[in-house]
C-alpha cells in the first residue's frame, strides 16, 4: 500500500541487526484518548475523552550510550466520547472505540543522573497506523438498558477511514541495570488525518506512566 511504506521498514531495521549495535524492549499501560473537532462548539459539560490501552514492542538503534533511533510497532486503543459524525443532533451519548496497529519511526536522547543510575530522556517522531477493528456504543438514557453496540464499517467506501498518520512525543525516566533499563514514560499522539470523511474528527491521545523494559545487546 502506497499509503502506508513506514510499515514495512520494520523489515529492513530487524533484518540489518548487529548485536552490539540494537536494543529491544517492550512498554505499555493506559491510554486516554479523544478527537479533535475543529470549530465545532461542543456543550460546556461534554466529556470527550475514552479510555483504553497500548502495548509495543521497541527495536532501536544505538548512537552511544544515550540516544539512538528505532522503530515501536504496536496496538492501542482509541477513540472518542462524542460522536458528532454519526448523529443528527450533537447528544454526546455515542461513544467510539477503535483499534489501531502503528509503527512509529522514533528518535530518542538521554542525559545520565547519579553515577549514570538514572537516564531521563525524550523522543519524538511521526508513524502511520492501520485501524484494525472498532465499534460505536450508544447509551439511551431513557431507559435501563445496556448500551447498545454496532460495529464501525471502516476502509475504502466507508465514513471511517481505515488509517492514520501523526506525529509522537514522549518523555521518560528509566532505571539502568547494566544492559537492563526499567522506565516510566508518558506519550502523547498528535493524529493529522480526519477519522470521519465527513467531519473534521482528528485523533488525539495521551499514554499516561507506561511501564516498560529494554535491553541492549
Amino acid at each position: 500500500m502506497k499509503k502506508i511504506p513506514i510499515l514495512f521498514l520494520s523489515l529492513f531495521v530487524i533484518s540489518s541487526a548487529s548485536y552490539a549495535q540494537f536494543s529491544f524492549g517492550v512498554e505499555g499501560g493506559y491510554t486516554k484518548s479523544k478527537q479533535h473537532y475543529g470549530e465545532l462548539e461542543l456543550p460546556e459539560d461534554a466529556e470527550t475523552s475514552v479510555h483504553g490501552f497500548n502495548v509495543s514492542g521497541l527495536v532501536y538503534y544505538n548512537l552511544g550510550s544515550y540516544f539512538r533511533f528505532g522503530l515501536e510497532p504496536g496496538i492501542v486503543r482509541r477513540g472518542a466520547a462524542c460522536v458528532p459524525g454519526w448523529q443528527p443532533e450533537f447528544e454526546g451519548d455515542t461513544k467510539v472505540y477503535t483499534t489501531y496497529f502503528e509503527l512509529p519511526l522514533m528518535i530518542s536522547g538521554g542525559i545520565p543522573i547519579l553515577k549514570k543510575k538514572i537516564e531521563l530522556y525524550g523522543k519524538a517522531g511521526y508513524g502511520q497506523s492501520v485501524l484494525v477493528a472498532g465499534h460505536l456504543e450508544t447509551i439511551d438514557f431513557s431507559s435501563d438498558a445496556p448500551p447498545i453496540r454496532e460495529n464501525l464499517e471502516f476502509g475504502k467506501n466507508e465514513q471511517a477511514r481505515g488509517w492514520d498518520h501523526g506525529l509522537y512525543g514522549s518523555l521518560g525516566v528509566g532505571y539502568n541495570l547494566g544492559k537492563h533499563q526499567i522506565f516510566l514514560e508518558s506519550d502523547y499522539y498528535f493524529g493529522l488525518r480526519d477519522f470521519d470523511v465527513l467531519n473534521v474528527s482528528k485523533n488525539r491521545s495521551t499514554n499516561f506512566l507506561n511501564i516498560g523494559y529494554m535491553f541492549r545487546l
